[in-house]
């Protein structure tokens, strides 16, 4: 409080943010990951009655404040990742630079997901865009 009793003005910690373009749909019962400092969302419940498992990826450049629906590379068609609600996710570097994001389990259309487990990598940090990343040998078995 000042002198004169008035409660002080404090700066607004956070940034108001519109969105004119296409943003992702109300959903609840997602995960979310930071990958390479952008923020990635994937599935959820939504739809009218907030119970349609959601199946879709979604990427939040923290740089620019955009969202932007992830697409899935050309060689991955069909495999896409199931719908799933109540998962978990997580980031990850297994290769220098090629930063990841995995999920695992959950709720789908059919049921449990409990052995289901969905990675997406070849996240380039710094330009954005997906490349291609040699995954990293196995170890060789001991005899």
């Amino acid at each position: 409080f000042d002198e004169a009793g008035a409660t002080p003005q404090v700066a607004d910690p956070f940034d108001a943010i519109l969105f004119p373009a296409e943003i992702p749909a109300p959903r609840f019962a997602h995960v979310a990951a930071a990958v390479g400092g952008d923020m990635f969302v994937y599935g959820g419940a939504g739809g009218p009655t907030m119970r349609q498992p959601l199946g879709d990826v979604w990427r939040f450049r923290t740089a620019s404040k955009e969202w932007e629906r992830y697409p899935m590379p050309p060689d991955a068609e069909g495999m896409e990742p199931a719908a799933a609600v109540y998962d978990a996710a997580a980031s990850l570097m297994l290769v220098e630079g090629a930063p990841q994001m995995v999920a695992f389990g959950g709720h789908g259309r059919s049921g449990f997901l409990a052995d289901t487990t969905f990675v997406y990598v070849g996240f380039d940090i710094m330009g954005g865009e997906e490349e291609a990343v040699e995954e990293p040998e196995a170890p060789a078995e001991e005899a």
